[in-house]
C-alpha cells in the first residue's frame, strides 16, 4: 500500500522531532577511558569541585604538590603559592562549551608563584571530549591544549595535546548527570600529564598498515 505525501511529511517532521529532542536531553555522563603517564605529571591535591547547573560552571580548585620530572624523579613544588585551578562550562546535555586550566607553584622555593602550565580544554560532548562517572569514587576526565607555562616544553610545547584525570576522592555528590549542582568534600585530587595527539597515532596505524601491505606485494611479486 503506497503512502500519500501527506503521510510520508507527517514520517519525517516526526523523525526531525525525535533527534531533535534526544539533542537536549539531559546528558548520561560517560568516560573516555583517559590513561596517562606516569612522567611528566603535575600532580594537585585538596582539589575542592563545585558544579553549579544554572551557569553550567565546572571547578577544581586546590594546590599544587608535586612534579614528576622527565626523569620520574619526584619534585616538591613548595609551600603556598601552589594553587591548581581547572574551569569548564558544561551544559545540561553534556557539552563542554569553554574551559582553562592553570597550575601555578613555588619550584625555587622563593614564596613567589610562577605560571607553570596553562592550557584551554578541548570542548566538545561527554564520552568524546571529556568524560565523567560517578562509579566507585568517581572520576573527571579532561584534554587540553598547551598555551603556555614554564614547563610546557616538557609536555611538548605549546600547541600540544595534554590530559587530566581527577578524583574528587569519594566524596562527591555528582549523580551522572548535568542537571543539577553537585560538589565535593574538598579532598580531591588529580593529575595532568601529556597524551599522544590522535593523528600522531593514526600516522602510527596508517604507516603499520602500509607496511604489511608492501610486504604483502612483494611477497606476491616473488611467487612464480
Amino acid at each position: 500500500m503506497k503512502r500519500s505525501h501527506k503521510t510520508r511529511g507527517v514520517v519525517r517532521a516526526l523523525t526531525v522531532a525525535a533527534v531533535l529532542s534526544l539533542a537536549v536531553l539531559p546528558s548520561k555522563a560517560t568516560t573516555i577511558g583517559l590513561v596517562l603517564p606516569d612522567h611528566p605529571d603535575f600532580y594537585a591535591i585538596d582539589i575542592g569541585v563545585n558544579y553549579t547547573a544554572s551557569t553550567t560552571k565546572f571547578e577544581a580548585i586546590g594546590t599544587t604538590d608535586t612534579y614528576i620530572d622527565l626523569s620520574n624523579t619526584p619534585n616538591w613544588i613548595g609551600d603556598l603559592p601552589a594553587s591548581y585551578n581547572l574551569t569548564a562550562y558544561i551544559t545540561s546535555a553534556g557539552e563542554l562549551t569553554n574551559g582553562t586550566v592553570t597550575i601555578q607553584g613555588d619550584t625555587d622555593y622563593d614564596e613567589i608563584a610562577e605560571t607553570l602550565l596553562t592550557g584551554n580544554l578541548t570542548t566538545g560532548f561527554e564520552g568524546s571530549a571529556f568524560g565523567a562517572t560517578s562509579t566507585g569514587d568517581a572520576v573527571f576526565e579532561f584534554l587540553f591544549t598547551v598555551t603556555g607555562g614554564s614547563y610546557a616544553n616538557d609536555f611538548g610545547g605549546i600547541g600540544a595535546s595534554g590530559g587530566i584525570v581527577l578524583s574528587p576522592d569519594g566524596g562527591s555528590t555528582f549523580t551522572d548527570t548535568w542537571t543539577s549542582d553537585f560538589t565535593n568534600g574538598g579532598h580531591g585530587y588529580v593529575d595532568n600529564a601529556p597524551v599522544p595527539e590522535p593523528s600522531s597515532l593514526l600516522l602510527l596505524v596508517l604507516g603499520a598498515a602500509m607496511c604489511v601491505a608492501t610486504h604483502r606485494r612483494h611477497k606476491h611479486a616473488r611467487v612464480p
